[in-house]
């Protein structure tokens, strides 16, 4: 029967067809999962690998800061970022950034923020100043895509010298001071670091202030995104910014990076989830406390 025949040479058509594509679909799917890989070990290597050494006087071997980082991206890339870098001998800059969404289109601003913040790190001094032309750079970019976006930041200069914190912000959540020094410990917001410009990438014309503020041994700053408090339990409760600082002050007697763990783990615990369903970056600076040559009586 020819009808049947042609019927059976069609199907084995369709079949070898739809091999063929199914190959084809697997091939650039390996392809897309091998390029995330490869751009997720970029970002990583785009972080900072070792920090700063921040003396009180130059030529010193021993930092007067101790920096520490925690970084979580939720999906193959990230949308977070964060740097490091020395301002002369005796000040650190600090940036932390977080681009709207999270993915591949985030991690492609992130770089372009990564480019403007090298371009003018080490030209501008003034952190709402160096926001300010970020936040230009950024927007001129931006304004030719169809999509709206933006990026939130913050920038602080921990400077040794004159035993002070410098910050901007635009639009980021505000950092904790953790206090340790002389026996108490103590935990609150940076000093006015709650207020500030837009985040970057809307308006550019947006212009940012700088806050400055006294810097004491053994205070530890936590700059992070807001991936780290802005999760859900399974009643509906979205963790505050107040909750994550009343976190912080059950565990603000401990060292810094034990301080850190904790208080992911505690997030992690009210989620109930072993994974961030946002990318969160946390970044911690300490002001060592100096040491002293007496004997004890």
């Amino acid at each position: 029967n020819l009808a049947q025949s042609d019927l059976v040479a069609f199907n084995a058509h369709l079949e070898h067809r739809v091999r063929d594509r199914t190959r084809e679909l697997s091939e650039k799917h390996e392809q897309m999962a091998e390029e995330l890989r490869m751009a997720r070990e970029l970002q990583f290597a785009l972080l900072p690998q070792e920090y700063p050494v921040v003396a009180t006087q130059e030529g010193a071997k021993e930092s007067a800061l101790d920096f520490l980082s925690f970084f979580f991206p939720s999906g193959d890339v990230s949308g977070d970022f964060f740097t490091v870098f020395p301002l002369g001998h005796q000040a650190a800059g600090i940036i932390i950034c977080d681009v709207m969404g999270h993915g591949v289109r985030a991690a492609l601003i992130t770089g372009m923020v990564r480019v403007l913040v090298e371009e003018h790190a080490h030209t501008v001094s003034d952190p709402g100043e160096l926001l300010t032309r970020i936040n230009q750079g950024l927007t001129a970019i931006l304004k030719q895509a169809v999509a709206t976006m933006f990026a939130t930041c913050f920038y602080l200069v921990a400077d040794v010298e004159k035993q002070e914190l410098r910050y901007a912000n635009a639009g980021h959540p505000p950092p904790l001071r953790v206090r340790q020094g002389a026996g108490q410990t103590s935990v609150d917001w940076l000093p006015e670091s709650r207020a500030g410009g837009p985040a970057m990438g809307l308006f550019g014309e947006a212009a940012y202030s700088t806050i400055t503020t006294r810097m004491a041994p053994g205070d530890l700053i936590v700059l992070y995104t807001d991936g780290l408090f802005e999760v859900e339990n399974e009643a509906g409760r979205i963790l505050t910014q107040d909750d994550l600082l009343a976190i912080a002050l059950r565990h603000a007697a401990l060292p810094p990076e034990e301080l850190l763990a904790r208080i992911v783990t505690e997030v992690r615990t009210f989620s109930q989830t072993s994974a961030f369903e946002d990318d969160v970056c946390v970044v911690g600076v300490q002001v060592k406390v100096p040491e002293t040559n007496e004997n004890p009586a």
